[in-house]
């Protein structure tokens, strides 16, 4: 579906903390027929958000299914962006991403690895198509993760907490 309303730069930097928050972003594939799309996703009970998220940007909401016990529990759905009008929208909200800024990186670079319509691949294209799609699966696994892969910065006021304990 097309977006119904001209996105603002205000809008992407929105999407941007839905991406983070509630989002994910994503290259599925279909081996059979060989074919890769980027997606992002963005999940929500509030309907709201996600008719927002579609008239601003295109997409289409589906609803998930529901939980078993329907009593405590808000049925969930979801609006998911896919293919180029998500790389745009990925590119459009980089500055404003945090926590999923280099999933974004990944999934733009995997798109600018596609041609016009029709086209035929090399076989290097169809290789690097597949090694950013696990790097993305491996951003974006669950569990604990090996803190030693991104340095730690420090505060230049220090622990300010721990000063205070020590006085």
């Amino acid at each position: 579906m097309e977006p119904t309303e001209p996105a603002t730069e205000i809008d992407f930097a929105r999407l941007a903390a839905y991406v983070d928050g509630e989002g994910h972003i994503a290259i599925s594939c279909d081996k059979r027929h060989r074919y890769y799309v980027v997606q992002i996703t963005i999940g929500n009970s509030n309907l709201a958000l996600l008719e927002w998220c579609r008239d601003h940007f295109g997409g289409f909401i589906c609803r998930l299914r529901y939980h078993p016990d329907p009593k405590h529990y808000a049925p969930v759905k979801r609006w998911m962006l896919t293919s180029w009008p998500a790389a745009n929208a990925l590119k459009r909200c980089l500055p404003y991403l945090i926590c999923k800024r280099e999933q974004a990186e990944v999934a733009i670079e995997f798109k600018e690895t596609f041609g016009l319509r029709g086209t035929r691949i090399s076989e290097a294209d169809r290789k690097r198509r597949e090694e950013l799609m696990v790097k993305l699966r491996a951003l974006t696994r669950t569990g604990p993760r090996i803190e030693s892969e991104r340095p730690v910065k420090k505060s230049p006021q220090g622990n300010l907490f721990a000063k205070e304990i020590s006085n």
